[in-house]
């Protein structure tokens, strides 16, 4: 049972961090369609990043802030970085600046739908691991279910031979072929008229 919450569990977030993964990425792709067809240019990786990591402000005579300083970082560390996904290589993912700033709108890059595949990934090897899981507990509360089961069948055999032997001995205590010991109170009465017997005697 625990195992089962912690499956539905865990499949529930990783549910919701895919989700959030592509609503983010979509976002980014409508936004960055958007601001193309307001300007009538294509947006570069560095200005589309700054958009989109640095907070509004109302007065122009305000310092500009960075929603986090994560960002801040990324952007100083130059564009092979800037054009990457948080958390995640620039190796695997450097190819991803293509939809970011190419030319034109419509050279948005599918090729960026290797993010959600990643995503899919690790769903795919956490699913694994809870199957493994989950068959690793199926067999236990397998072998603990025949192991009741024996004990149940043993108790069982246990009492039917107890219940064969009181039988017998009922059936021979009344047949008189077995005469059943007196009890302690019988044996001291026995006693004392035996001893008043022999009194009488003498």
């Amino acid at each position: 049972m625990k195992i089962l919450k912690r499956r539905v569990k865990l499949g529930r977030w990783l549910a919701h961090q895919k989700r959030e993964a592509f609503a983010h990425w979509w976002s980014l792709v409508t936004r960055k369609e958007r601001m193309e067809k307001e300007l009538g240019r294509p947006i570069a990786v560095e200005e589309m990043f700054k958009v989109t990591h640095v907070k509004k402000i109302t007065n122009p005579t305000e310092e500009e802030r960075w929603i986090e300083p994560r960002a801040q970082q990324t952007y100083s560390a130059g564009e092979p970085i800037r054009g990457s996904i948080y958390g995640y290589l620039e190796k695997t993912y450097h190819k991803k600046k293509a939809w970011y700033c190419g030319s034109s709108s419509s050279s948005f890059d599918v090729g960026d739908t290797e993010t959600i595949f990643a995503m899919e990934g690790k769903i795919d090897f956490f699913n694994a691991e809870l199957t493994t899981v989950a068959n690793r507990e199926k067999k236990r509360e397998e072998r603990e279910r025949k192991r009741d089961e024996e004990i149940a069948a043993a108790k069982k055999t246990e009492n039917k031979r107890y219940a064969a032997l009181q039988a017998q001995l009922i059936f021979l205590f009344e047949s008189g072929k077995i005469i059943p010991p007196c009890s302690e109170s019988e044996g001291e009465e026995n006693d004392k008229s035996d001893k008043e017997s022999e009194g009488d005697e003498k």
